[in-house]
């Protein structure tokens, strides 16, 4: 089933065009956005380069994008999207829940101390990497995302909790 199969269907339906055109107007102004934040995003690297010139662009470029590059392909980059991220946000939740449950976390670490590459979170975020993309490729009918999340955070939060734990018994000794 393609895109155009899609539309024939809905057409089909009763009112299914007025659906389409309601699709197609709030999609619009998504368009638009996506267009003036690239171009602003550009005007930041080059604050020289005329704003209205950088949309014009932005336009164009995005344009022949979106008729040259094969559906199919997009649909995979948005995958490999998920399949990073998500898993990368579970990691990130649990960090956030078990620091708040620790005593909170303040405001002033995140701008005066130095990013510490932790192991614990390296072994997290690549589990749910890997849940995400046996997912997709072996039961795609089943989704990925949630499953990615639980795996990263539930494995972020234990090992967390286990460092915590040796820590916590090493000054005892």
């Amino acid at each position: 089933m393609d895109i155009q199969d899609i539309i024939a269907s809905i057409s089909l339906l009763l009112l299914g065009n007025l659906a389409l055109l309601f699709i197609l107007v709030d999609e619009t102004d998504n368009c638009f956005a996506d267009i003036y934040s690239a171009a602003i995003s550009i005007q930041n690297i080059a604050p020289k380069a005329r704003q209205w010139k950088l949309v014009i662009a932005v336009t164009v470029i995005g344009a022949v994008l979106a008729t040259t590059i094969p559906l199919a392909q997009y649909e995979w980059f948005l995958l490999m999207i998920g399949g990073l991220f998500v898993p990368l946000l579970g990691v990130l939740v649990a960090d956030y829940l078990i620091g708040m449950r620790r005593g909170g976390l303040s405001i002033a670490a995140f701008y005066e101390e130095a990013p510490k590459l932790r192991l614990v979170s390296m072994i997290a975020w690549p589990a749910g990497i890997v849940l995400y993309f046996f997912i997709i490729n072996l039961y795609p009918n089943i989704g990925a995302s949630f499953l990615s999340f639980i795996l990263s955070s539930s494995i972020q939060a234990l090992l967390i909790i286990l460092e915590n734990y040796r820590g916590a018994n090493k000054d005892k000794s």
